[in-house]
């Protein structure tokens, strides 16, 4: 079956410290990863926002990016991550629900 580009997931980050999913393909899908955004909501304060590939130690981060007040980063990411049943990507950002994230990619089930 051919996978369809589409918005896999979306939601606010967690406050640092506590790492939250923020994508997980089931065990029946494989999951790719092109592009990630992240908004910083905040009116006056910068947020450091932080993206980990299967685990939440410093060795699995794969993003650290401070944005301004109101800032947007898109992260498009040169090759798909292709995220197979079991493996997560986790976030965190300064403040609690003040930094939004959309990831865009396909879903294929296996």
């Amino acid at each position: 079956m051919a996978a369809t580009h589409k918005l896999l997931a979306s939601g606010q980050l967690a406050v640092a410290g506590t790492p939250q999913t923020i994508y997980d393909p089931t065990s029946t899908k494989t999951g790719m990863i092109k592009t990630i955004v992240l908004h910083n909501m905040q009116a006056s304060s910068t947020e450091v926002a932080e993206i980990f590939f299967n685990g939440t130690a410093d060795s699995t981060r794969m993003l650290n990016v401070s944005l301004q007040a109101g800032e947007t980063f898109e992260w498009s990411v040169g090759h798909m991550i292709v995220m197979l049943d079991a493996e997560l990507l986790k976030g965190q950002s300064t403040t609690v629900d003040k930094v939004n994230y959309f990831i865009f990619g396909a879903e294929e089930v296996i």
